[in-house]
């Protein structure tokens, strides 16, 4: 879970957690990639959910510089409110976005399990 806002990643942390999902969490979007980069080759990321406005990528630079490492329809970007203003989620579903890869903030334990749901069912 990358998000810039504490009580979004310890949110989202807290949930899935409590669904037997193991979550890590980062602030950056530079930190969310060294973590894909640098873990276990054969543990590696399930889904990564990520902001839109990081503070130092847009979830679509997050995703291009995670290609090649994580598959494009593994990412859940996550949008305060449907507020899209450098249009990351229409550039990303054009590079393979999975078409239920958004959730948008505040979300609910339901919307949340639904998303993380439809990737891997995906």
């Amino acid at each position: 879970v990358v998000d810039g806002d504490d009580a979004v990643r310890n949110d989202a942390h807290g949930l899935l957690g409590r669904y037997g999902c193991i979550v890590e969490t980062a602030h950056t979007g530079g930190e969310a990639v060294y973590m894909v980069r640098n873990c276990e080759p054969d543990l590696g990321y399930h889904v990564v959910i990520a902001d839109i406005r990081l503070e130092d990528l847009t979830g679509f630079e997050l995703m291009t510089q995670l290609t090649g490492i994580l598959e494009p329809s593994r990412l859940i970007l996550m949008s305060g409110f449907g507020y899209d203003p450098g249009h990351s989620i229409v550039q990303a579903r054009r590079m393979g976005l999975h078409p239920r890869g958004i959730l948008y903030k505040p979300f609910r334990l339901d919307q949340l399990l639904e998303t993380v749901e439809g990737i891997l069912d995906g």
